[in-house]
């Protein structure tokens, strides 16, 4: 029986999560092989420890089969501990190992791969010279033409990076990858040594980002001398923790930025009224404490200092017991009532609740769980308090990790609920 191209590759594309699958389909037919190995070679995870950077067995392995490099699309580096290794600790006795890798081994082991398209970095820090002790700010510029560049990396992901003194060469990595329209930076910004603010940031000239996450900890100088004006001038997705220090990147994105995701609002003023284009807005929502006593959920202070034309909204709800309707009936809602008036062009209102990683998918799905059945129940209370022209733009549902399950209206109860997994 002759199956359909295009039948195959959709059948195959259901199992990309399967390797025993996508293994034995390579092997059952020749024309399935070029989609299994798309799927099996699609990401490539190197453990690198300080001693073997090289990855002499991978590299050897290319060369025996130059035929899969094509098929890797993302790349991703993370360092591992040997004992005795040459490595940094930072801070003393934390988990993550640190190593240093030169920028002339980074680049030539990407430009191995023709379509390469990202690059993740766990815990490891490249370097313009095998001695990053040896970089000075004068020696920067030349370093920079020694390193191929990789034109075809589009995304970026600095992760768990982290130096010990003030070592000149973070923005060296931009160098290598002039198209970079993607960059994501986590739990990195408060232990990187960067230049100080007088100094120059050798950031280049001609990368434009297009989307910026930033994720944990929050630089300890203002974020537009690590990423400069130019960077972001285009701009149209933020991810970052509501941090004064993260503000100016606002600003100078403020004419092309669209969609805002913001972590927990806590203590800072944080604004996004200048955003005149901006439509999706995602934020965390924070308790209220008195006295050691919870007094429920704050509606998060940055949706009263954003424009007019927002479209969707999102609003997470932390776990706990800080969500129940008796919490609900405490909120302010003229307040949250006349807030909501503020985007005459609002289309969705959607209210998540952060179930905690301990419950189980199935037990989410079941609804099951005493997290999930007051979820219902204090659901039900907002709906009943929005005023009628907002009560059909809401829509409620569980985040369960990445995975956001919705969960359909009226309330009549958790038994009840049709739950949908997008």
């Amino acid at each position: 029986m002759k199956i359909p191209p295009e039948l195959a590759d959709n059948v195959i594309d259901e199992l990309c999560d399967d390797k025993l699958a996508l293994l034995t389909s390579a092997v059952v037919c020749k024309g399935w092989l070029s989609r299994s190995r798309f799927h099996l070679f699609h990401t490539i995870t190197l453990m690198c420890t300080a001693e073997d950077f090289n990855a002499p067995n991978f590299l050897e392995f290319l060369d025996h089969s130059p035929h899969l490099a094509v098929y890797v699309r993302i790349l991703s580096l993370q360092a591992q501990h040997r004992p005795r290794s040459h490595l940094v600790w930072f801070p003393p006795h934390s988990p993550i190992p640190q190593h240093f890798m030169p920028l002339q081994l980074l680049s030539s082991l990407v430009n191995r791969f023709p379509h390469l398209s990202g690059l993740e970095m766990h815990g490891i820090y490249w370097s313009p010279a095998h001695d990053p002790h040896e970089v000075t700010e004068e020696k920067i510029d030349d370093l920079h033409l020694t390193a191929p560049a990789c034109p075809s990396i589009r995304t970026l992901t600095i992760s768990t990076v982290r130096t010990v003194q003030r070592i000149p060469g973070f923005h060296s990595i931009f160098h290598l990858f002039p198209n970079l329209n993607t960059v994501s930076i986590e739990h990195s910004l408060m232990h990187i040594m960067f230049p100080a603010p007088e100094e120059a940031t050798h950031f280049p000239p001609d990368v434009r980002l297009d989307k910026l996450t930033i994720v944990g900890d929050t630089p300890i100088i203002p974020m537009n001398k690590i990423v400069p004006p130019s960077a972001v001038a285009q701009l149209r997705e933020l991810h970052c923790p509501p941090d004064y220090l993260l503000h100016p990147i606002v600003n100078d994105a403020k004419d092309g930025l669209q969609t805002a995701s913001l972590d927990i609002d806590i203590h800072y003023d944080f604004s996004l009224s200048c955003c005149a284009r901006l439509h999706t807005l995602r934020v965390w929502s924070s308790t209220r404490v008195s006295n050691g006593r919870n007094y429920g959920i704050v509606v998060p202070r940055v949706l009263f200092k954003s424009p007019p034309t927002l479209k969707r909204i999102t609003l997470i709800l932390p776990s706990g017991p800080t969500f129940t309707a008796e919490h609900v009936s405490f909120w302010d809602w003229n307040h949250i009532n006349s807030m909501l008036e503020r985007f005459p062009e609002l289309e969705l209102l959607e209210v998540l609740y952060t179930v905690s990683s301990r419950v189980s998918r199935e037990q989410v799905l079941a609804g099951d769980y005493e997290e999930v059945s007051d979820a219902g129940i204090a659901f039900r209370s907002i709906r009943q308090r929005l005023r009628i022209p907002f009560m059909n733009l809401v829509t409620f549902g569980l985040l369960h990790g990445e995975t956001c399950i919705d969960m359909s209206i009226p309330w009549r109860g958790i038994t009840d609920l049709d739950c949908t997994v997008e």
